[in-house]
């Protein structure tokens, strides 16, 4: 009911000033959007870069299984050997998931505001959103939250959650699109304390969902790795995996990295 009456108020809205949704909303949106990527498995090639070049210089295959309760990955080269493993299950409030992970794949709406919630961005409960007036804007039934800003970038108008108008780049930062209401950029912090800057190119329809098509990860404001959708299809039943990196892997800094920040 309280969507309904939110999206009333974008369509009614008459004011000098633009219409910005409340924080939990763009979880309820992703969780939405992301509905049907439950049970799929998706396969990326992913690319690692040096940042003074503009050709990678490793290749490889990263297949991500979503099921419930669990989000496992599967890193291979050009033949079918394991290179590195990964496999995690939901806590009750999947905190031992990432930023990047929880924007992109999750699907369930409350796991996904308390990892918003514990990577430091300032999202409110829809209890506490409506608990604030604001008399100054009568049409709409709450005070719009200053950690959410609407704003052009290069011609484009995009909502940023905990970001001043795009003018500082600093973690924890969600961007999305304003018509499509998807992620195009999210900020966060690894869990060694580094920051990282991941760019979403374009979205893809799988089923009624829409997933990542194209996803550049900058590190130190250089391209560090790009992962490209090559297959996406259904999960019948989740393989059984193991954390592991295989041992004397070529480009085993950058694999050992990304299997730690990313999944």
């Amino acid at each position: 009911m309280r969507i309904a009456l939110i999206l009333f108020s974008l369509l009614s809205y008459q004011s000098a000033f633009a219409y910005i949704p409340p924080s939990y909303f763009f979880v309820r949106l992703l969780s939405k959007k992301h509905a049907d990527l439950k049970n799929s498995a998706l396969k990326y090639k992913v690319s690692f870069y040096d940042s003074d070049t503009a050709t990678p210089h490793s290749t490889f295959n990263d297949t991500i299984y979503i099921s419930d309760g669990k989000i496992s990955s599967v890193l291979k080269g050009t033949g079918s050997e394991i290179l590195a493993s990964s496999a995690k299950s939901m806590d009750e409030e999947g905190s031992n998931f990432s930023l990047f992970t929880a924007a992109l794949f999750f699907y369930h709406p409350s796991k996904m505001f308390h990892v918003f919630k514990k990577s430091g961005l300032p999202i409110k409960t829809e209890a506490q959103v409506y608990e604030d007036k604001d008399s100054k804007n009568p049409n709409i039934p709450y005070k719009p939250e200053s950690s959410v800003t609407l704003t052009h970038i290069q011609s484009r108008l995009v909502y940023i959650f905990n970001g001043d108008n795009g003018r500082t780049i600093s973690p924890p930062q969600i961007w999305f699109d304003k018509s499509s209401m998807l992620p195009i950029r999210v900020v966060f912090r690894t869990a060694d304390g580094e920051a990282l800057d991941v760019r979403i190119a374009h979205h893809s329809v799988y089923q009624n969902s829409f997933l990542p098509k194209v996803i550049d990860v900058y590190r130190g404001g250089s391209l560090w790795s790009k992962l490209e959708l090559l297959d996406a299809s259904a999960l019948t039943k989740h393989p059984d995996i193991a954390n592991k990196i295989a041992s004397s892997i070529p480009q085993a800094d950058s694999i050992e990295s990304y299997m730690k920040w990313l999944h």
